[in-house]
Order: C-alpha cells, then structure tokens, then sequence
C-alpha cells in the first residue's frame, strides 16, 4: 500500500506499470490531454512464488544460480546478448547482476535468464540508469537468435560537467539518428 504523486506530466499517452515483488505485474494505458492530475487506485493480484532448493525442470534445462560456477560465465554471455559489446555497449553496467537466475537446455541450445526484481543498467554513453521488468529473455541456437521483453524505465543521469552533457547529447543524436524508430517517425510525418 502507498500512495505515489508524479508532477510536471507533459499531455500524451502513457502506460503506468505497477509491480511489487509477489504480485502479477499491473499495466495501466491512460492519456493526460491538458497538465493536471491523473488518479488511478490499483489492486495487485498476490503471485505465489515457491522456492525450494529443488528445482524440478523439465527437457534437460539446468538452472544456473549466483554463486555457481557456471553463473560467471552465463552472466557475461547474457550481457553480451542483452546489453551488446559496442563502444555504448561497453560504457553499460549491470548494477544488480546477482537477481538474474540462468538456464540452459544443451540439448535445444535455448539459453533463458530471468528474475523477479528489476534489473538496474547505467548507461555512461547516453546518461541514463534504466531500470527494467524483464518479462522474459532467452536466445536460441548457434545463431543466438534473441528475444526479450522489457517495460523500461529511463532516468536520466546527472553530468558532472558541461563537456559530459555535450558527449551525452551527442551519443543520443547518433545513436538515434539511422535508428528504426527515426525510421519510424519520419514514415509518420
């Protein structure tokens, strides 16, 4: 129980996603047409999560734990899919790596992650600290096919100094323009 108050909303459409940890994750789509307030009261459904030092999997799949031998490397085989190795890529930090469980299916090649905590990455090529519902990740076969689904949230980071916020305006112009969403938005105009 709580109550949240968010400010200085500009109009448009939004998407509120509530989550706490033992609840079914909460999205709710709203539009804010002129600046004032929107109140919306939600009802979390309970999530029953069962832990036991057992896990039972099914077709071959090992769980990889932290703390693991096997988890190191998972982890930098998941950032490495997830995050990229670009020149950005390399400027992100998992913050909170140890949430991630791994699991692996030699058999199929399917390599999942997941956790129920939200994921925090900072992002020192754009400025940004993410914080993420990762909804589900996995990749699949020598190719490493990948799909995921997240509902992010971007804060944006404080420049120490001028130069910085130049670098990190810089980095998002180029890194948006070419991109498919730049794509996108001319398409519509």
């Amino acid at each position: 129980a709580g109550r949240y108050r968010i400010g200085n909303v500009p109009p448009g459409a939004y998407e509120l996603v509530v989550r706490h940890i033992g609840y079914e994750l909460t999205k709710v789509p709203f539009q804010i047409i002129t600046p004032g307030t929107f109140q919306h009261d939600s009802q979390l459904t309970r999530r029953i999560l069962t832990l036991s030092a057992t896990d039972v999997i099914g077709s071959g799949e090992e769980a990889i734990r932290p703390g693991s031998k096997k988890w190191k490397g998972s982890l930098e085989k998941f950032k490495a899919l997830f995050i990229g190795e670009s020149f950005n890529g390399k400027r992100c930090k998992l913050l909170n790596p140890d949430v991630l469980t791994f699991f692996v299916d030699e058999a199929s090649e399917v390599f999942r992650a997941t956790t129920d905590s939200l994921l925090h990455i900072e992002n020192r090529a754009f400025g940004y600290r993410l914080h993420l519902v990762l909804n589900a990740f996995q990749s699949i076969g020598e190719e490493e096919f990948v799909e995921f689904s997240i509902v992010p949230l971007f804060e944006r980071l404080t420049p120490r100094t001028s130069q910085q916020a130049n670098d990190w305006a810089r980095n998002r112009r180029r890194s948006y323009n070419g991109s498919l969403k730049h794509f996108l938005s001319s398409l519509a105009q």
